[in-house]
């Protein structure tokens, strides 16, 4: 309903459809048009709407009267006359689109921040490839339209307009309301809204964020959505998963607010922000090698003196001295200070927390408090009091920032409580095979009574929850079927016992047991924990592996409800099976994920299935890898040599880097450890072949009679510059691998020789090796015109090495991926005309670099992974030049 002011300045109400057409209801002499509206229709030469004109006032309503009886006049007329609306349904769906066109448009303010232009460029990027119309985005000094998408606080409105049932104290909440035909999305912050747009994409358009790059999004040209109004409030604040995890857009797109101990987009989005040392901090506060050489005092006095490592730990700080307490509070509120200037919208929580120690202080301050506050083991008195004195420094000073602290390897206090400025974190381990609140089954009622105890201490307070829960730290490719009950059990710490923080600590890589969906099914929890995550295990399947679903849900079916209960619980979060166990689920999982393989239908699904088979595959070769060393005439069946060959292949194309928990860097579990056992494990047993020689460092190089080699696998090795010498004489050479080694340019030089080789891997990781290789060793290989396989991953070539490559006519494969190489370097590549397969994810090449490659016409393959500077169109102009090719860009 509307109202229209008249010359008596008197408010009317009259129906919303006359609302949406904004028509002044009386002449221009006789009425001040209402806020927005058009002139007079009369003035336009439409509708002649009756004047009001003044009477005898013998009813006091009878003004009110005349202009209601026009305004029924004009209702009964509206289906004839077409330039009117009819009154919007409020029930009836919002008609976003017909035919791949669309009325709407999306409008945000005129000075939004970065989260809400990214809202605005989400919400049109994905009805475009839902419906293919464009929904252009305006800011809100354009005129107003009946069809309109409002992101944010507009001059349409602001959230201090909306009704106290659209509006929530949630820090990241959002309303998503419908008024007629105009749909609002509006967040407490800006993230919020940006979250809100996701959240609508979700639950109204069934769009699903399933991993990096990979996106559901149902095709509908005509798009009908049934939108009522609503507000949602996550009851999780801080939403984080491992490194390894979702990554890129997957981590913002399913809303969750961090990664590892950081904050994405942290200068546009901000998030739960993690500052200073993220636990165990108390080494942070007292370093042991700063201070313990002038100040014993600090350290804990342990039997019978002060240490500060004791059987090769450190101990913890004496939390009882004045000068600790003092050091402490300096540097947490130095990091405030620091963080504070960074972004508005981050909630800031400093980690106060004891070492990763079980060497507590013994003095006498120290133990007189832990017998007052009730703790026999550890130093939970000291540190409770020590957590207190710090927390009412930073109330005073930032209010709004949170301490977080866990009682690790010690005793919580029994009298005094944290302050209601401090997180409780609760390092979880239960078996997540099994419903959190169900007593029987292992594990549970001890993590339920640890969780219990921390409800207790905090009072009012929260929760935080380090989960360990998803896989196996020693062994990422044990299968761990544990997905069922992911949602259920967050529901419970969340409501029960008031867990409102979950940092989900899993695999550091790619490519482990079930990962991508184990991070989705993480990540749907956090968000919204009252789903329940066995009908999203199906949904995931059925739109990631597509025609390979039914087979894959076979495996997780049997994965949960066969091998899954053969396991022998070790603790809470380590499982052991037996090798007959293990034996008979390679046999049954091999028959089910062969059968998933053989139906892909792209290579981006036949990777995926391959990467679920890896985990038997791994059974295998470890327990041939156990039959090598107890027998040394061993020799590899050829099930064992398909699976190594086809492991390697698939670890590198779905970039695993660790096999286990390790800070050892990137890639050296594989490339120079398990890829190179692999190997080894292959050629045990069987006569040396001189023209593919086994060698591992510079010694074997430079001793080895390589006259007739013909192949030479180096990677992952310890050859060096030096040892790379040796090579001048293998004139032979066909095949040359030293990827994952300590090469440079300078060993490069050694190679120039080389002019019969064929395949040259070069590179390697930029976090560990391979890098030293830049556009000066590449010139080293100018004389190599036999070349057809050349990588260069992870080397710091860029587009004058291009210019080298033009003269190797016969290159069909180049790997370009995580180089220097820019759109310039592909107008060279362009002239290699036998090119088949072109790597280029991760670089910084445009639409301008891709435009060349319309000349090779026997391109096949094409891996744009990560290349977000790369538009859909350019992909399709460049696929309908050659329609044979097939491009991935996930």
């Amino acid at each position: 309903m509307c109202r229209v002011l008249c010359r008596r300045r008197e408010f009317t109400t009259l129906p919303s459809a006359l609302q949406s057409r904004r028509d002044c209801l009386s002449c221009r002499r006789r009425c001040r048009r209402a806020s927005g509206a058009r002139p007079c229709s009369r003035s336009k030469g439409r509708l002649a709407i009756p004047r009001y004109r003044p009477m005898k006032n013998t009813c006091p309503m009878k003004n009110t009267c005349m202009v209601v009886r026009a305004a029924m006049v004009v209702l009964c007329l509206l289906p004839a006359i077409p330039n009117i609306a009819a009154a919007a349904d409020p029930a009836a769906p919002l008609l976003l689109a017909r035919d791949g066109r669309t009325r709407y448009a999306i409008v945000i303010a005129r000075d939004a921040g970065p989260a809400e232009t990214l809202a605005a460029e989400e919400l049109a990027l994905f009805l475009k490839q839902m419906t293919g119309a464009v929904f252009p985005v305006r800011t809100d000094d354009a005129p107003i339209t009946d069809t309109e998408i409002v992101l944010g606080d507009t001059t349409r409105k602001a959230r201090s307009d909306l009704p106290s049932h659209l509006r929530t104290d949630n820090w990241e909440g959002f309303a998503i309301v419908r008024e007629d035909e105009r749909l609002l999305i509006m967040g407490n912050i800006p993230r919020a809204t940006l979250y809100g747009v996701y959240d609508f994409l979700d639950v109204e358009l069934g769009v699903r964020f399933l991993a990096h790059m990979v996106n559901y999004v149902p095709t509908r040209p005509t798009l009908e959505v049934a939108a009522t109004s609503r507000v949602y409030g996550p009851p999780i604040e801080r939403r984080t998963i491992w490194e390894g995890g979702l990554l890129g857009d997957a981590t913002r797109r399913n809303r969750m607010n961090g990664i590892s101990f950081q904050v994405m987009d942290e200068k546009t989005l901000g998030g739960v922000k993690m500052i200073g040392r993220p636990t165990h901090s108390f080494q942070a506060f007292v370093p042991h090698e700063n201070y313990f050489k002038d100040h014993p005092e600090y350290f804990a006095f342990y039997e019978g003196e002060r240490r500060d490592r004791y059987k090769g730990i450190i101990t913890q700080p004496c939390m009882t001295n004045p000068d600790v307490q003092r050091l402490a509070m300096d540097m947490v509120l130095a990091w405030l200070d620091e963080a504070h200037q960074q972004n508005p919208y981050n909630k800031y929580v400093v980690s106060v927390s004891a070492n990763d120690s079980p060497w507590h202080c013994q003095c006498e301050p120290c133990l007189a408090i832990n017998l007052e506050e009730g703790v026999v083991r550890g130093a939970g008195g000291p540190q409770v009091r020590l957590l207190n004195a710090i927390a009412a420094r930073v109330a005073v000073k930032y209010p709004q920032a949170l301490l977080k602290t866990m009682f690790y390897q010690s005793d919580p206090p029994q009298k005094t409580r944290p302050a209601s400025n401090v997180i409780l974190e609760v390092v979880s381990s239960i078996d997540w095979r099994y419903p959190f609140d169900d007593p029987s089954k292992p594990g549970v009622s001890i993590m339920a009574d640890r969780f219990a105890n921390g409800s207790r201490m905090v009072g009012d307070g929260s929760l935080y929850v380090w989960t360990k829960h998803t896989i196996l730290f020693s062994d990422y490719f044990k299968p761990n079927p544990n997905l069922r009950y992911i949602a259920y059990n967050i529901r419970i710490m969340n409501e029960k016992y008031r867990a409102r923080g979950f940092f989900a600590q899993n695999v550091q890589s790619a490519g482990a047991d079930l990962q991508p969906l184990r991070y989705y099914l993480l990540a749907r929890a956090m968000w919204r924990p009252q789903d329940d995550s066995r009908p999203q295990i199906e949904e995931f399947c059925r739109h990631y592996y597509g025609p390979a679903a039914d087979d894959v849900l076979r495996y997780l079916a049997y994965l949960h409800e066969d091998y899954g209960e053969k396991a022998v619980s070790r603790g809470d979060e380590h499982r052991v099976f037996t090798r007959t166990d293990e034996q008979r689920h390679i046999r049954i999982a091999e028959d089910m994920l062969a059968e998933a393989e053989s139906k892909a239908d792209t290579i981006a699904v036949r990777l995926r299935v391959a990467t679920l088979r890896m985990t038997g595959w791994k059974m295998m070769l470890d327990h041939a890898y156990a039959d090598m060393r107890n027998d040394p005439s061993y020799v590899a069946p050829p099930e064992v040599r398909m699976a190594g060959r086809r492991f390697i292949e698939t670890g590198r194309a779905a970039r695993v880097t660790h096999m286990s928990e390790s800070y050892r860097g990137r890639n050296v579990q594989t490339e120079r450890e398990y890829y190179r056992r692999i190997r080894k494990l292959l050629r045990h047993g069987r006569p040396d072949d001189p023209s593919d020689p086994w060698i591992e460092d510079d010694d074997g190089l430079l001793a080895a009679d390589l006259t007739n080699a013909k192949r030479l696998n180096l990677c992952g090795s310890s050859i060096t510059d030096a040892g790379l010498a040796a090579l001048r004489h293998a004139t032979q050479l066909e095949s040359l691998d030293i990827r994952y080694t300590d090469v440079t340019d300078e060993g490069l030089v050694h190679l120039e020789g080389l002019e019969n080789l064929t395949e040259l891997h070069l590179g390697g990781d930029a976090r560990n090796v391979g890098t030293k290789i830049t556009d000066l060793g590449i010139s080293s290989l100018r004389r190599m015109k036999k070349l057809t396989v050349l990588t260069l991953v992870h080397t710091r070539v860029g587009n004058q090495s291009m210019t080298i490559l033009r003269d190797m006519t016969g290159l069909k494969h180049l790997a370009l991926s995580y180089t220097q190489v820019k759109d310039q370097g592909l107008a060279d590549v362009a002239t290699l005309k036998a090119l088949q397969h072109l790597d280029l994810y991760t670089t910084a090449v445009t639409d301008a670099g891709i435009g060349h490659l319309q000349q090779l016409d026997k391109l096949d393959m094409l891996n744009l992974y990560d290349v977000t500077s790369v538009t859909e169109e350019a992909v399709n102009t460049l696929q309908r030049a050659n329609p044979d090719l097939h491009v991935r860009r996930y």
